[in-house]
């Protein structure tokens, strides 16, 4: 924290960070961003899979949505099977 020198007290800027530890942030974001871009770069990504990711992901919730009542079943059957004493039937 950091308060510049003025005459009068009401004429002070109040900085959070003076100017060297401000460099050092932006010189640290600098670096990661170039960290970031340098990666995405290299890594060799395919974009189209990317950019289709969100129309799979809602058709997959398109096709999730709303549950089955068989599905329901298969899908409890986990969670309840270990409170209780005997198998389930064979599905």
């Amino acid at each position: 924290m950091v308060e510049e020198q003025a005459e009068h007290p009401a004429d002070r800027i109040w900085r959070r960070h003076d100017r060297r530890q401000r460099l050092i942030r932006y010189a640290v974001v600098l670096t990661v961003t170039m960290a970031v871009v340098w990666a995405v770069h290299d890594i060799d990504i395919f974009w189209p899979w990317v950019w289709d990711a969100p129309n799979q992901i809602s058709s997959l919730g398109a096709r999730m949505w709303p549950p089955t009542r068989h599905g329901l079943a298969l899908s409890s059957r986990p969670c309840w099977k270990p409170y209780t004493s005997r198998p389930w039937p064979p599905c």
